[in-house]
């Protein structure tokens, strides 16, 4: 009589590799340089046996929902009293070009600017540290802007376009002067710290997209060597 066979499992893929990695820099467990770090890694990495070697790396959640619930409670008491070092300013702009920050993790500055003129501008905000409360100024005068948010980030979009556009949460306002406000509480799991953005945007000829993703919005090489998107759930 043959004995069953066990089932096995899938293999673990790029995308719900950095999943992973980011949705435990999200819950407190890993710090920002262990992201980066981690980040870098699967992005180098090529095989399966190398994403799952990299994830098994990290430190693994503990399985006490007292401790889960301490730790989250030292997280935040952290963030309240002791601001990330993050810098006070920071601007990405393109007069006629691109300022695209969607490869690597980054910073997030407590106030920062995205301004295109002529060029494209667009942030990856799974890849960054966000401050706790944080300011996004937006401005597009022919050019585009395109941000992508966690959804565990609570986000407040107030703005408006001139004959251009601007989509903020799945909402529209385009047309000649047209003004809106939309807020989201965002998703997130009980023992994430809460983080809130406020984005001001305003579209004068140009499109400026605020959107909420499951998954980093990243480049990825081809087999022929082009860079293409990986798949990712946005809203």
């Amino acid at each position: 009589m043959m004995e069953p066979v066990p089932p096995v499992s899938p293999a673990l893929t790029r995308p719900d590799a950095l999943r992973d990695v980011r949705g435990r820099y999200e819950r407190g467990e890993i710090s920002f340089e262990a992201f980066r770090e981690a980040f870098d890694a699967l992005l180098k990495s090529s095989t399966p046996a190398e994403w799952r070697e990299i994830v098994d790396r990290l430190p693994v959640a503990s399985q006490n929902p007292l401790a889960d619930l301490d730790a989250h409670v030292r997280v935040t008491e952290a963030l309240a009293t002791e601001e990330p070092p993050l810098p006070g300013f920071r601007a990405f702009v393109a007069i006629i070009g691109e300022a695209n920050r969607t490869r690597r993790p980054f910073r997030l500055a407590r106030t920062s600017l995205a301004w295109a003129t002529i060029g494209e501008v667009k942030l990856d905000l799974t890849l960054a540290e966000l401050p706790t409360n944080g300011t996004l100024w937006i401005f597009a005068a022919v050019g585009e802007v395109v941000i992508s948010v966690p959804r565990s980030v609570a986000v407040t979009v107030r703005g408006g376009a001139v004959i251009g556009e601007l989509h903020a949460l799945g909402e529209s306002y385009a047309g000649i002067v047209s003004f809106g406000h939309e807020a989201s509480t965002g998703s997130r799991a009980a023992t994430q710290p809460t983080r809130h953005l406020t984005i001001n945007a305003l579209a004068i000829v140009g499109e400026i997209q605020v959107r909420y993703v499951d998954d980093p919005v990243m480049p990825q090489k081809s087999a022929a060597g082009e860079i293409e998107s990986l798949p990712h759930r946005m809203g």
